[in-house]
């Protein structure tokens, strides 16, 4: 038979297998019709693998863990795609952790900044306390609050400075807050008591 070359057409007694010289047609055809298996991608694998550990080196792991997927659909008897996935999801678990753990680590850097600016401006409503300058001093002790809600310094200071103002609204407002985070403040519970006193006989 002449196609392209001579070759040699044998078949073995016995297996049923037809074999153009030194090559198993049985063999080539079951590579064919598994690779064959999805549609327009012809695969090995080897190049799956290969594929998706360059995902991985570039840390695209859910491309790799998707393609792996995809792979064992393929080649369901494959050990080596099943151990890649699970390194793959492993390396992704890794990833997500140390994401959180970085994201963490800006949010308490981000933290302590606002705390630190919420008691240096405690600090300067105080200075414009002592200066009886009580409206720039209700300002910073806002503003300290903005930075830090639960900045308990500042809102102790604030009910102090709207006491001051004569505005005991305000007053027993920031009080009750104090109050409810802390109980035992005893001056919490006396300027409660004025500010109630004195908004009576207003």
């Amino acid at each position: 038979m002449l196609v392209g070359h001579f070759w040699l057409l044998n078949r073995h007694r016995g297996g049923g297998k037809l074999t153009f010289g030194s090559i198993d047609v049985a063999k080539e055809d079951k590579k064919k019709s598994e690779a064959q298996q999805v549609p327009g991608i012809h695969l090995s694998i080897e190049d799956l693998c290969s594929i998706a550990s360059k995902f991985a080196q570039q840390g695209r792991y859910e491309d790799a863990i998707e393609l792996y997927e995809q792979g064992i659909k393929v080649y369901p008897s494959s050990l080596a795609l099943k151990i890649n996935m699970g390194k793959a999801r492993n390396m992704l678990k890794e990833k997500e952790q140390e994401d959180k753990r970085r994201l963490m680590g800006m949010f308490k850097e981000e933290r302590s900044k606002k705390d630190r600016l919420s008691f240096q401006l405690v600090s300067l409503g105080n200075m414009f306390i002592g200066k009886g300058q009580f409206e720039k001093a209700e300002e910073c002790f806002k503003v300290s609050l903005l930075h830090n809600p639960e900045n308990f310094e500042a809102r102790m200071e604030l009910a102090r400075a709207y006491y001051r103002m004569n505005d005991y609204a305000a007053a027993i407002r920031e009080l009750k807050a104090v109050v409810q985070v802390n109980p035992f403040v005893q001056e919490a519970h006396a300027l409660l008591g004025r500010s109630f006193f004195y908004i009576k006989i207003c």
